[in-house]
């Protein structure tokens, strides 16, 4: 991704994302040599620098009697997001309350690919409810398996969300995936010839996810929104847990 875009999806504009690069690239500096850098006209730093101050992008200094503009570390970015991410979080249960399912009828959402299927974990983590799983843990795509050991279960332990897992095969097996303390999670195994789990179940909220991310085959998810499937499944989740092996 060009570094341009990447701040556009931040919510720079393009001249508020050229002023920044050129703050970071002149350090400490005044408005002529700014917008000489940024290749915008002077007027146009009055309506930019006050956006960017108050996203905490750049701060302002003094060199005698003239202000000088003083970018920011870089790192602020993160923050910037991590802050809009929290806040969306605080009003994502009214929002989800307000969302009108027509009827009784399931919403079935599908997703392709490996971005697809982060997806639809991401999608575990919007309401921090607990997650029941059944899952197998022998053969998993690469990409995929990163993107839980350094994404998704940090995230997932930090927002404390508790996950039941149903493990078809060997503790062994599951050692590589399915790290061991601290990680807010339960493991219960199954023998694999009696439940040869070739996908992930995801039971959360009122929905159920499906993943399918073995090398061998076509990596997508399917998420079933519907209050009574996703209890019928927490149902059977339940049974097979008491007669699985810790």
């Amino acid at each position: 991704m060009k570094l341009t875009d990447a701040l556009a999806q931040l919510g720079l504009n393009a001249k508020e994302t050229a002023t920044y690069l050129a703050a970071l690239e002149l350090g400490e500096t005044l408005l002529r040599p700014l917008a000489q850098h940024a290749h915008v006209k002077r007027p146009t730093l009055y309506e930019v620098l006050p956006r960017l101050h108050e996203l905490g992008l750049v701060s302002y200094g003094r060199k005698g009697k003239r202000r000088t503009i003083i970018a920011q570390e870089p790192a602020k970015l993160l923050y910037l997001q991590e802050e809009r991410l929290e806040n969306l979080r605080t009003v994502l249960p009214e929002l989800i309350s307000r969302y009108n399912v027509i009827g009784a009828t399931p919403r079935v959402l599908t997703y392709e690919g490996v971005k697809g299927i982060k997806q639809v974990y991401e999608d575990t983590l919007t309401e921090e409810l607990p997650i029941r799983s059944f899952l197998q843990v022998a053969e998993i795509e690469p990409e995929i398996e990163t993107y839980l050991l350094k994404s998704y279960v940090p995230r997932r332990v930090k927002r404390r969300i508790h996950v039941k897992n149903l493990v078809s095969g060997s503790e062994g097996e599951a050692t590589r995936i399915l790290p061991d303390a601290g990680t807010y999670r339960e493991n219960r195994f199954v023998d694999q010839k009696l439940f040869p789990a070739n996908i992930e179940v995801l039971i959360y909220s009122n929905k159920v996810a499906f993943v399918t991310y073995k090398t061998d085959s076509p990596a997508m998810g399917i998420i079933i929104e519907s209050g009574q499937i996703a209890e019928t499944m927490r149902s059977f989740h339940s049974m097979a847990w008491e007669f699985a092996r810790p």
